[in-house]
């Protein structure tokens, strides 16, 4: 990050996740098919990979910031023991929701905001607290409930205050006067506001000069400056689910265009990226996921593009309103459902490799045409242009559409985030061969880590729906 402030809090989470040590394998060759072996040396062609296996060891234990919306059912909601528990072990971290404009301002509402605070730190749990309908003065109003908050603020389980959700435009001046004021008074803590998808109405956004979504994104980027991270929420998850049984499903192909635009807006600034990820259904346009590839599959992608923080919507399940919501990870009784478990399963698998991915900052993204099965429509592959077309690292082949996600460390290694790009419903299964300038490759992958031997520098593999692997070539 820009700043470390985050991670400085989070590590101090006592957290225990099985860092799986790296096995060694050879690689390539093992597909399903006639193999087509390439030549030796394949990649002489290619910028050389660095010599000597690198090694993160040093960073066991640090964590990818995970956290997840908690939509309170009623005002003046004290949070329980039971859905604290839940998100700790899910492996949520932090909650982002606890809107404190929900507290009303009355004995009643400073008693429960009081006790809602207390819950979440005893619980070991940490929070953003969730400010829209709100100003940072609001909070330093004596007079008003909501400094309550006060005496809270200079606490580890504290981390800072997400501003705003998904404002517009002309929200964005005021909210820098918010994020500058709090990061003067607390430099230590973090704030952030969270954005629209690129699929919200002209309306929504409010769109600037030039009228388009990256206009909004930038915008807010230079406008917004005090903020430590971009955020913002994109559900891709496409389809019709009527009681648990999905009647349709797809993507929405406007996602890559957008964490395009976010991503490239957050490297710009300087700023780390953060998503939303879905884990629900709703509103009769986004299915309900039926498997942890339909999480991982989203974590992926995201990841392709950088995301160096998770934001699940939803722990709990919101009240209908104006949307209508199927059962998140807990249901309005607080039990859990299967969306509970494909996300912790899904967390285990990034917190296994997240000490190396996190040493790594993000350059640009590959979108791989399938040779076999592409459909750039429903990728999305069509709305790209900022991204990678060719490079001098390396070289890649698919049967079906996917992303290669090129990054690079201090020391030079790059690293390479792979995943497909298709409905995990699809039940496809990817094979891809990339060539790197390469001895071996050290290769994490459904929570293991492996070294792989690849002397001709062809590295071949198949993904089956939601897989994703992150490849840091070398030579030995």
């Amino acid at each position: 990050m820009t700043k470390n402030k985050f991670f400085a809090i989070l590590m101090s989470i006592v957290m225990a996740f099985a860092l799986a040590g790296c096995d060694k394998e050879s690689g390539g060759g093992k597909l399903p098919g006639p193999d087509t072996n390439p030549p030796v040396h394949a990649g002489a062609h290619l910028t050389a990979s660095v010599k000597g296996a690198p090694d993160y060891s040093e960073h066991d234990g640090e964590l990818m910031p995970i956290g997840a919306w908690n939509s309170s059912p009623s005002i003046n909601y004290v949070y329980t023991e039971k859905e604290l528990s839940a998100a700790s072990e899910a492996g949520i971290q932090f909650l982002c929701d606890v809107r404190i404009s929900r507290y009303t301002d009355t004995s009643s509402g400073r008693k429960a905001l009081v006790a809602a605070m207390d819950a979440i730190e005893k619980s070991g749990m940490k929070t953003f607290v969730n400010l829209s309908g709100l100003s940072y003065t609001d909070v330093k109003n004596t007079e008003l409930v909501y400094s309550e908050l006060l005496p809270y603020m200079e606490k580890d389980f504290f981390l800072g205050f997400n501003f705003w959700d998904e404002p517009s435009v002309d929200r964005f001046e005021s909210l820098e006067v918010s994020a500058a004021a709090y990061a003067k008074d607390y430099p230590d803590k973090t704030g952030y506001v969270n954005l629209l998808p690129n699929y919200a109405t002209n309306g929504q956004l409010g769109v600037g000069k030039d009228g388009t979504y990256k206009g909004y994104v930038n915008g807010f980027a230079q406008t917004v400056s005090s903020v430590d991270m971009l955020s913002y929420d994109f559900y891709p998850l496409a389809g019709q689910t009527d009681n648990g049984t999905v009647l349709s499903h797809g993507l929405n192909g406007n996602w890559l265009a957008s964490l395009e635009a976010m991503s490239g807006a957050a490297k710009s600034a300087g700023k780390d990226f953060w998503v939303f990820i879905q884990c629900m259904d709703f509103n009769n346009t986004n299915r309900a996921p039926q498997s942890v590839a339909d999480i991982t599959f989203q974590n992926y992608v995201n990841m392709c593009y950088g995301a160096r923080g998770l934001q699940y919507f939803s722990l709990t399940t919101p009240p209908d309103g104006k949307e209508q919501f199927g059962p998140a990870m807990l249901d309005r009784e607080l039990n859990k459902t299967a969306n509970y478990y494909y996300v912790k399963e899904a967390n285990e698998q990034i917190q296994s490799f997240a000490h190396a991915y996190l040493q790594f900052t993000w350059d640009n993204v590959m979108p791989v045409y399938g040779t076999v099965i592409n459909d750039i429509s429903a990728t999305g592959f069509d709305l790209l242009s900022d991204c990678m077309t060719e490079s001098e690292d390396f070289e890649v082949t698919s049967n079906l559409d996917a992303l290669v996600g090129q990054f690079h460390d201090q020391n030079g290694y790059k690293g390479y985030m792979v995943t497909r790009v298709s409905d995990p419903m699809d039940g496809l299964t990817g094979t891809l061969s990339m060539t790197f300038n390469a001895s071996h490759a050290l290769v994490y992958e459904g929570g293991e880590c492996k070294t792989v031997e690849i002397p001709s520098g062809v590295y071949k593999f198949s993904l089956e729906a939601g897989e994703g692997k992150f490849i840091i070539p070398y030579n030995a």
